[in-house]
């Protein structure tokens, strides 16, 4: 009788983990379509993409720092001024840079660019490249697809968020992948 209640409190301890668990994860799915579906509207100002970028460098230099990874920027013409919400655009740009850090996990040269340029009709696009291992092309248009995620215990939900922030810009989030060479998101605007 003794080892039987026993069994059954430690049968009650493990269904109150599994529930706790699956209420985390339940949690955490309803936090991220919260934030997929409530992306504010766009406060416009006009920055230069010099002072974004800056702002960013400073707030990825630590991850940057601790896998050696070589961070290259690039502005043409070097003035160049961006009419965008400052905030969503940093969020963007902050989770692309992340995402290259991530694909770059053991390759031995880590290299990521940023370049900002005008496209030939004259619309500012800002590139995050990186040349880790690439996205398989199968999988190239299911990463912004909500909740899709390549990487073990990932949420899916900051390619989808970054494309909606962008369109909310009147502007698109595209990738191009070459397998084991480049990898290029390109914020459109």
């Amino acid at each position: 009788s003794e080892d039987r209640s026993g069994e059954r409190a430690d049968d009650i301890r493990d269904a109150l983990r599994t529930i706790q668990k699956r209420s985390r994860g339940l949690l955490h799915f309803v936090e991220a379509y919260r934030d997929l579906t409530h992306i504010p509207a766009p406060e416009y100002k006009v920055f230069r993409v010099e002072e974004l970028f800056t702002r960013v460098q400073r707030l990825t230099d630590r991850q940057i720092a601790e896998r050696r990874i070589r961070l290259q920027c690039n502005i043409d013409p070097s003035t160049l001024e961006l009419t965008a919400d400052p905030e969503l655009v940093e969020q963007v740009l902050i989770n692309l840079i992340l995402n290259a850090i991530q694909a770059l996990d053991h390759h031995p040269e880590p290299t990521v660019n940023l370049d900002a340029g005008l496209d030939n009709r004259g619309r500012i696009v800002i590139h995050v490249s990186d040349n880790g291992p690439g996205i398989d092309e199968n999988v190239l248009e299911q990463i912004f697809i909500p909740f899709y995620s390549t990487k073990p215990g990932g949420s899916g939900i900051g390619l989808s968020l970054s494309r909606q922030i962008m369109r909310r810009h009147r502007g698109d989030l595209i990738v191009q992948s070459v397998p084991d060479e480049q990898t290029t998101f390109t914020m459109r605007f």
